[in-house]
């Protein structure tokens, strides 16, 4: 579920959902997403049918994580960082292993939501390592190689407003 709040958004399992630690004085309750539970597989979710049906999100790919430095990342962190505070959605889709995602989360202080994809796949989608795509409804709206990504601002007033 999504719990809005001063600070941004913050996404919990709804099991974790106790209004003892989530105060509805601080924490406004947006979404839960119960369609993302497959009931034959309770442990895993299929993303699919919510990045597509978005009004808008941010999809980065990484083809190999560890290649990937501040240089690489810095235009894109913003993006991230303001996208974050106007509550749009970014992804990151890598075939990294979690131990390798959860050191360069560490490393980069950087903590989107990260999905695994096949390597060949992320190669497909943009040939950059890392890219940046807008996808809106289903449809890209305009994809950017690392050093080719424009400000947030940019971004928002040609796309988003």
């Amino acid at each position: 579920m999504v719990l809005k709040h001063a600070w941004g958004a913050d996404t919990i399992a709804a099991m974790e959902y106790d209004t003892l630690y989530y105060p509805d004085s601080v924490y406004t309750k947006v979404a839960t997403y119960v369609s993302l539970i497959d009931p034959s597989a309770p442990f895993s979710m299929d993303l699919t049918d919510y990045i597509l049906n978005e009004d808008a999100i941010f999809v980065m790919t990484m083809r190999d994580i560890t290649t990937v430095g501040k240089d690489e990342l810095a235009d894109i962190k913003a993006v991230y960082l303001k996208a974050k505070e106007q509550g749009i959605p970014f992804v990151v889709l890598t075939p990294a292993t979690v131990e390798q995602i959860n050191q360069f989360k560490t490393e980069h202080d950087f903590s989107p939501m990260f999905l695994s994809i096949d390597g060949t796949e992320v190669k497909i989608i943009i040939r950059s390592n890392p890219g940046l795509l807008l996808i809106k409804k289903a449809t890209v709206i305009d994809m950017w190689p690392w050093r080719s990504v424009p400000d947030f601002e940019d971004i928002y007033s040609d796309y988003l407003k």
